[in-house]
């Protein structure tokens, strides 16, 4: 308030005039811009871990609970706790109270879980801070959805690549190294069960031929039906890989003698004994097997591969179109 003295005529002083102003409504904006201080603090710290690379979800929840006590009026006495994906994550000075506000945490429209703000004295809350504490929550589930969607990219990305990896592009078969792994994965189960397994290698008679004369489309789909044509030939439980070029590896597990094998081998030779289509050309397609057993050829993926691959290049050379064991 202010006074301002009133005069008469000769100058004396016969009654004050008081100006009283109100300052409510500034106080209220400035407690309001305090918060909003306090607010912007809390999100730009909350920015700022997730600016960090490689942090974890895990890491967020924790710093983030850290973050929050700091904008409260009482921050002495504040502590924080962060309820999700059935983990809790706490500040050093948490204890229960009943003198809390409470926060859901949103991802994808669905409740994941909430924060607390808790004073570990009874004192009240403003107005001001379950604004702030809201807006925390909501920013906290923006950036879960946003590191959960780059989580799930980034999963699909490693995927892909472990199928490129994995597999033959054009015949879907397994590629060469993955299937030396798996191979010498299947020999050391044979070897605890005491089992007999067998390793083909398949080489495609006179592919170069097809392939320099009808071009390496027609060459492609020539692959592509040799291995699916094979692979009617198998169980479940075997293998097909593609090796290289027009040759292909075979791992039967579980084998119960020599004779079942040559059964086998006689089959995929069989059907390829009527010609097939590729688009407009019709063409006769041979293969060459060479096999090897284990245990009696070997114990040792490369080593069972190496022999088979010798069977096979000796029924090529002599009369091709059938299959030969290594022994």
């Amino acid at each position: 308030m202010s006074l301002t003295p009133i005069k008469d005529h000769n100058g004396k002083i016969i009654k004050l005039l008081g100006i009283s102003k109100d300052i409510s409504a500034l106080k209220k904006t400035e407690v309001d811009l305090k918060e909003r201080i306090k607010e912007l603090n809390a999100l730009y710290g909350l920015s700022e871990i997730v600016e960090r690379k490689g942090i974890t979800l895990d890491e967020l929840y924790q710093e983030a609970t850290n973050i929050l006590p700091s904008s409260w009026q009482y921050p002495e006495i504040t502590c924080c706790r962060i309820t999700i994906n059935n983990k809790e994550f706490i500040t050093e000075n948490y204890t229960c109270s009943n003198w809390k506000q409470t926060s859901d945490i949103l991802v994808n429209g669905i409740v994941a879980g909430n924060i607390e703000v808790i004073y570990l004295e009874d004192k009240p809350f403003l107005n001001q801070e379950r604004m702030v504490l809201d807006v925390f929550a909501q920013r906290l589930g923006h950036i879960i959805e946003r590191m959960e969607m780059d989580k799930n990219k980034l999963k699909e990305a490693n995927l892909k690549l472990q199928e490129l990896v994995m597999y033959d592009a054009l015949t879907g078969a397994i590629n060469r190294k993955p299937f030396v792994d798996i191979l010498g994965q299947n020999i050391l189960r044979a070897k605890r069960e005491q089992s007999m397994l067998a390793v083909f290698y398949i080489d495609i008679d006179n592919f170069k031929r097809i392939n320099d004369k009808f071009g390496h489309n027609i060459g492609d789909k020539v692959l592509q039906i040799a291995t699916s044509k094979i692979r009617l030939c198998l169980r479940e439980s075997d293998l097909i890989g593609r090796l290289g070029g027009d040759e292909f590896g075979i791992c039967l597990n579980n084998i119960k003698s020599k004779k079942n094998v040559a059964v086998i081998a006689k089959k995929i030779n069989h059907v390829f004994n009527d010609k097939i289509q590729v688009y407009s050309q019709s063409l006769e397609l041979t293969l060459s097997i060479g096999i090897t057993l284990f245990p009696e050829d070997g114990d040792d993926a490369e080593e069972l591969l190496k022999y088979s691959d010798m069977a096979m290049y000796e029924i090529k050379r002599t009369k091709k179109n059938s299959f030969r064991f290594f022994k």
